[in-house]
């Protein structure tokens, strides 16, 4: 990427998400350098001003008045832009909707408020996105009417939208069943003929379904069906046995690079196959699972490409060493004989392994080692214990590393409900 030109790197750009852009600003000077005038973050009524004509993304976090002054401004200042993230302490009136209706360019939309709803009245916004991120629990009405829509590739539900009209979701998945490229859902009243239904959505590529308590192995083989398939997530499904998840694992998309397989009956007996049919494999992600550390490492050495491992198992300091030993992995998160305090000053929630003779910058190669322990602030998480991946709470925190709890905390202390938008 060092020899393309700064205008089709642009273009690249253009196709990621606004915390995806914020992070690749940090990579290097020359990145720095095109996106700091692309990407635009406001937290406070200062920060208004850096708005510009420039503007493609932009991300408002904090309280009503800030988000008022931004999106009375960014039409006339920013009217190019395309991708808008909105974490607000307050229900938007009538003004602020407006104000969105007014975005023509906008297609990407992901909308985080304290009234908890998606009404009718954000319809005529939702209808010309591409991409569009649920946080709220939807009116009966917005999905049937979404699947008119002639642009939406890409449908998330985060945050609050556990639970939507299923007949609705299916009416969507079956009128935009050859244009979605990615399906984000919490799953916990889905049975296997919404799975069915995903099935046949054939130019998925991410596929993110969460909770799925009610599914059985032939609603599992059902996703085995997307070819496309480069992103697969499925936590919860506990009725999906131990014999029906190895036929499952034998004929999943053979080019699935990340997969997240939590709060399943994933065994020992289970690690091998899956890495004779996913040689590929980048990502993986198992908690609580009935997998043993020696197991893991043999599967581990079966993935040549693997460079993230995210389990809820005990590592020895041998066995982390063993793990880092592969050309690959730089990253892992598991619990360790290390003891990992939030609350002193030696408090650590990850360590790095530096690995001599590898590849790398001064033939280095340096293994993050985090704690599948660390406390989460409740603002970026929710509740369930299927795997770090499940609990996200936010759309842009897939992509980021969350920061832990202060140090010195209070053991009791937690967040409230009301501080959610804090960022």
């Amino acid at each position: 990427m060092e020899n393309l030109p700064d205008e089709v790197m642009l273009m690249i750009f253009e196709h990621l998400p606004s915390r995806a852009l914020a992070a690749a600003a940090e990579v290097c000077r020359r990145w720095n350098a095109l996106l700091r005038r692309r990407v635009v973050e406001v937290q406070r009524q200062d920060d208004v001003k850096r708005l510009h004509r420039g503007v493609i993304a932009l991300h408002v976090s904090g309280c009503l008045d800030s988000l008022r002054a931004c999106l009375a401004n960014v039409i006339d200042v920013a009217p190019h832009l395309r991708q808008l993230t909105i974490q607000a302490t307050n229900s938007f009136g009538d003004e602020t909707i407006a104000a969105l209706h007014r975005l023509r360019h906008l297609d990407h939309l992901d909308v985080f408020i304290r009234n908890r709803r998606i009404e009718m009245g954000l319809l005529p916004v939702l209808m010309r996105l591409n991409s569009l991120v649920i946080n709220e629990t939807v009116t009966p009405g917005v999905l049937r009417a979404l699947a008119k829509s002639e642009r939406v590739r890409c449908i998330h539900m985060f945050g609050r939208s556990l639970y939507y009209p299923q007949r609705e979701l299916l009416a969507v998945l079956r009128a935009r069943q050859h244009h979605l490229t990615e399906l984000t859902l919490r799953c916990t009243e889905l049975t296997d003929v919404a799975y069915d239904a995903i099935g046949q959505c054939s130019n998925l590529t991410s596929l993110q379904l969460y909770s799925c308590w009610l599914m059985t192995g032939a609603g599992a083989l059902h996703t085995t069906r997307l070819l496309k398939l480069r992103r697969l997530h499925i936590t919860g499904a506990r009725m999906v046995r131990t014999r029906a998840l190895s036929v499952f694992i034998d004929q999943l998309p053979p080019h699935v690079e990340e997969l997240c397989l939590s709060a399943t009956w994933f065994g020992d007996d289970h690690a091998l196959p899956l890495a004779r049919r996913l040689p590929g494999l980048k990502v993986l992600e198992l908690w609580r699972c009935r997998l043993t550390s020696c197991n893991i490492l043999e599967m581990a050495r079966a993935l040549p490409t693997l460079y993230s491992l995210d389990l809820d198992i005990s590592l020895t300091d041998i066995e982390l060493l063993l793990l880092s030993d592969h050309p690959t992995i730089t990253d892992i998160r598991c619990l360790t004989e290390r003891r990992f305090s939030l609350y002193s000053d030696e408090a650590r929630d990850s360590y790095s392994i530096v690995m001599e003779g590898s590849q790398g910058a001064g033939g280095r190669r340096v293994v993050r080692v985090s704690s599948a322990q660390a406390r989460l602030a409740r603002k970026y998480v929710r509740g369930g214990g299927e795997g770090y991946r499940a609990t996200l709470f936010y759309y842009w925190t897939q992509d980021r590393e969350l920061d832990p709890l202060p140090l010195k905390q209070p053991p009791g202390f937690d967040l409230d409900d009301d501080d959610f938008a804090d960022d």
